[in-house]
């Protein structure tokens, strides 16, 4: 077993100082051992294990959601991030052995999940992810492109499939450069309508700075961004599986075909302690009987 955030362990040397310190009881005890297994789920243990399956692909892409506030839009219902959300849902339905990291991006970029296969993982924490209190303007692509580029820097040729709205860019002259030069396929998931949508956030309506309206529709040059980096450009559907041209695309252009010994499957652990600190803290928080 190995950590991800190996760091965090320094944190359990508080236990034993806090033992010589302090006096410690059995409600104590059980407290400090929720502690050592809170500790344990943030620095993310992991089980890795070699790859045994001889019809798996070493296949590996970054999948990007879009989180300005333009996402708040609700041409498409509930909204388009809730789309997108759910989007990824039926991705990942899709989806045998394939490695994926997720990020987030709007003016900058954020990593929520490193490079796994572990869907579930993946499922949960996507469905726990909320922007209403990120206040984010603006559409950066170059900065998920760079990202990518850091994310997948162990492979020649790189894919990066974008859940996104568009934005206001009239050229992508800049990421397509970028994107050719890095070796990166775009993949655009457009989730936005022609006609648009105002766009409400905190119960207030999006002005531009002439105290206009703003009305978020579909970028009409964002296909060619797509296309020119031989990635896809795909509109949002109904279609519980439409990523399949997408992920067909994907399995078919990047596998490098490594030796299966080279390939390593992650699994992680930390649902599992923090199911342990959940029930020392309830042992040591309340009166059992038996425990007094």
């Amino acid at each position: 077993m190995s950590f991800y955030n190996i760091e965090f362990l320094y944190l359990l040397i508080l236990v034993p100082i806090y033992i010589y310190k302090y006096r410690v009881d059995k409600k104590t005890i059980f407290l400090l051992l929720s502690f050592i297994f809170i500790v344990i789920s943030i620095s993310r243990p992991i089980v890795i294990s070699k790859n045994s399956n001889p019809n798996s692909l070493d296949v590996e892409f970054v999948l990007a959601l879009d989180i300005s506030k333009s996402m708040f839009a609700k041409d498409i219902k509930p909204n388009r991030f809730e789309f997108a959300k759910q989007k990824i849902q039926n991705l990942l339905t899709n989806l045998d052995s394939e490695k994926l990291s997720l990020l987030a991006f709007s003016n900058q970029s954020y990593m929520i999940i490193p490079s796994t296969n572990n869907y579930e993982v993946v499922k949960t924490l996507t469905n726990n992810i909320n922007i209403k209190n990120i206040n984010q303007n603006g559409t950066n692509f170059l900065s998920i492109l760079k990202a990518t580029n850091e994310v997948l820097n162990h492979r020649t040729k790189k894919a990066l499939v974008i859940l996104t709205d568009g934005s206001d860019n009239e050229s992508f002259e800049e990421e397509i450069s970028f994107a050719k030069e890095k070796n990166i396929s775009v993949y655009i998931y457009d989730i936005s309508t022609k006609q648009g949508s105002v766009i409400e956030f905190n119960d207030e309506l999006i002005k531009d700075d002439k105290g206009n309206i703003v009305i978020s529709k579909s970028n009409e040059y964002i296909e060619k961004f797509a296309k020119s980096t031989s990635g896809i450009y795909q509109n949002y559907s109904l279609n519980k599986n439409d990523f399949k041209t997408i992920l067909n695309d994907i399995k078919t252009n990047f596998d490098n075909k490594l030796n299966l010994d080279d390939i390593e499957n992650k699994k992680e652990l930390f649902y599992f302690t923090l199911i342990f600190a959940f029930l020392f803290f309830m042992f040591g928080r309340f009166n059992f009987r038996g425990l007094k």
